[in-house]
């Protein structure tokens, strides 16, 4: 797997994440304010639901905080092992870049002010960075089969 791949894993979980967040909030917040009683002298089918749409609502937050559990699980196993091979770089320039453009999000206009180099320059060990990563994902892999 390529490095950047792997990092925008890590970046769609942390998306994924914050949406179910957000659609929790949400659902709390159905859950939290009473419907309006509708007044109508039209016949109605039976109801199949046996639940209120407050309680459907209720469930559904708990059901998404479930899945939100699990997937930080997830994204936090993944970002330790990024980190980990990140450790095993030698050169701290490819660390202050990949730890600051993909786990502190920093845009590269402050990338490049936190490590005070050349735009061309950050833009370059960068790369190289990633190629350092994905050396080091490789050599892991050939380790494992070789073991």
């Amino acid at each position: 797997m390529k490095a950047k791949d792997y990092f925008k894993k890590i970046e769609k979980l942390e998306k994924g994440i914050d949406l179910k967040k957000q659609r929790v909030e949400i659902f709390r917040q159905i859950a939290g304010s009473p419907a309006s009683p509708r007044y109508s002298h039209m016949p109605k089918p039976p109801q199949r639901r046996s639940m209120s749409p407050m309680a459907d609502a209720l469930d559904k937050a708990l059901d998404l905080e479930e899945e939100i559990k699990t997937d930080e699980i997830k994204l936090n196993a993944m970002k330790v092992e990024a980190l980990d091979i990140i450790g095993e770089m030698p050169s701290t320039v490819h660390q202050q870049i990949l730890i600051g453009r993909y786990f502190e999000h920093l845009s590269w206009d402050k990338l490049i002010a936190k490590v005070l180099y050349e735009r061309r320059y950050v833009y370059k060990m960068h790369g190289r960075a990633l190629c350092s990563f994905e050396k080091i994902v490789h050599d892991r892999k050939k380790t494992l089969k070789d073991t």
